[in-house]
């Protein structure tokens, strides 16, 4: 038996040299860019790391070696891993899943003042209908459905000169995109800005994006958000929606599948 014993130390030996490379999960910072569009990401140097792989929704789209790499591929899931050889780390794992709801809303010519005609969103994301009878309900809404001013139905931003005596019902500039001409899921973008709208009519089954912009501006900021959503029905003033919120702000992505 002993005299094995050599063969066995320097297995060993060879098999903790193999494995002596540990790799741990990148750090990543990111900050959105691209007009929305993008997210640059960044971390710092990992020990016996050869190079780092991106990942979009578990699907490996590009291998570099840098310390930072521009995102233009909308997902739901980002992550980042380093990797030596065959042998690759945890995740860095960042969630821009949008936030789906529903809601039903009314127009404003709607005989029922209990009837809500504007939309909002919570701090979660969720979709939030306000009657806009009720002047309290004013600065929580982001957007007000019109079929008193303009006809047929439109969505419009709430600081439209229409409403309180040329006032608007708030000061936010909230716009809304054209009917894409796509189906829920396939809209994994918002448009860029330049592609949006005060004021725009709604169609059943029509998939348009929107602009939630509080504070005005030509570029989209950290404090905007982009939605997407698809009118499922319309009934006399009723209308019925689906809707997809991206918590990440300014970031217009909008992947649901």
């Amino acid at each position: 038996m002993r005299r094995y014993l050599p063969l066995v130390y320097a297995a060993i030996f060879i098999f903790a040299c193999k494995g002596a490379v540990e790799l741990t999960a990148p750090d990543v910072t990111y900050e959105v860019t691209a007009d929305g569009g993008g997210l640059s990401l960044s971390w710092s140097e990992q020990e016996d790391a050869e190079g780092y792989i991106i990942y979009a929704d578990d699907v490996a789209i590009d291998t570099v070696t840098d310390l930072s790499y521009e995102m233009t591929t909308p997902a739901r899931i980002v992550k980042v891993t380093a990797y030596a050889g065959e042998e690759e780390s945890d995740a860095w794992t960042g969630d821009f899943t949008p936030v789906q709801s529903s809601a039903t809303v009314w127009g404003l010519s709607d005989p029922d003042p209990d009837h809500p005609s504007g939309l909002g969103f919570s701090t979660a994301g969720q979709a939030v209908t306000y009657a806009v009878s009720d002047t309290s309900n004013w600065p929580s809404i982001d957007f007000v459905f019109d079929d008193k001013n303009v006809t047929p139905l439109n969505i419009v931003t709430p600081n439209h000169s229409w409403y309180n005596n040329g006032q608007g019902l708030n000061s936010e500039y909230n716009y809304t995109s054209d009917n894409q001409n796509m189906t829920f899921d396939s809209l994994d973008i918002a448009p860029k800005p330049g592609n949006y709208y005060d004021a725009k009519e709604l169609v059943v089954n029509g998939v348009f994006a929107s602009w939630i912009d509080p504070d005005g501006g030509a570029s989209p900021d950290a404090n905007d958000n982009f939605i997407k959503f698809q009118v499922l029905k319309i009934s006399g003033s009723e209308v019925q929606i689906n809707i997809a919120y991206q918590m990440e702000g300014g970031l217009r992505w909008l992947v649901t599948r």
